[in-house]
């Protein structure tokens, strides 16, 4: 680093001013740092990016529920590592995906014949959280939920 201060074609006040920079580089470095760490410890506790995932999620599969021919029997399960508790409702054509921070919501292709109620499932590690079960029968779609010990003939809980 002596050999970077001495300049040669700046001379002594050359080798200041560059002495000046490089302080001023570090500043800005350690500064961007920081604000990057505080950023990301604000979005590490936010459930909004997740909340989004999964109402668009859920309204994706609705519309191929509509958009598949034929009839149609399909288990959605949502798996986490964590225990976030979210409320669903899927009514006029949108999906809302609630938590005590906020709501998000996704609209979907279209109606579907049976609103699902809003319901929250309790998360227990390694088992699904979110259960809900999709058919397509004769051109109509319902969607319903299924709670943990609730008898279904197609999904397992």
């Amino acid at each position: 680093m002596a050999g970077y201060l001495k300049a040669r074609r700046f001379g002594k006040k050359g080798a200041s001013m560059v002495m000046i920079l490089r302080a001023f580089d570090i500043v800005i470095a350690a500064g961007l740092i920081v604000i990057m760490v505080l950023y990301l410890r604000n979005v590490k506790d936010d459930t909004f990016l997740e909340k989004t995932y999964l109402a668009r999620d859920v309204g994706l599969l609705i519309t191929t529920a509509y958009a598949s021919p034929g009839d149609l029997r399909y288990c959605y399960y949502e798996v986490g590592k964590t225990g976030p508790e979210f409320d669903y409702k899927v009514e006029n054509g949108q999906v809302f995906v609630k938590d005590d921070k906020g709501e998000v919501k996704y609209q979907f292709g279209q109606e579907i014949a049976r609103p699902v109620q809003a319901f929250n499932e309790k998360f227990v590690k390694g088992k699904p959280f979110a259960v809900f079960e999709i058919r397509k029968a004769g051109g109509a779609v319902s969607v319903r939920p299924i709670r943990a010990g609730e008898a279904s003939d197609f999904c397992k809980v």
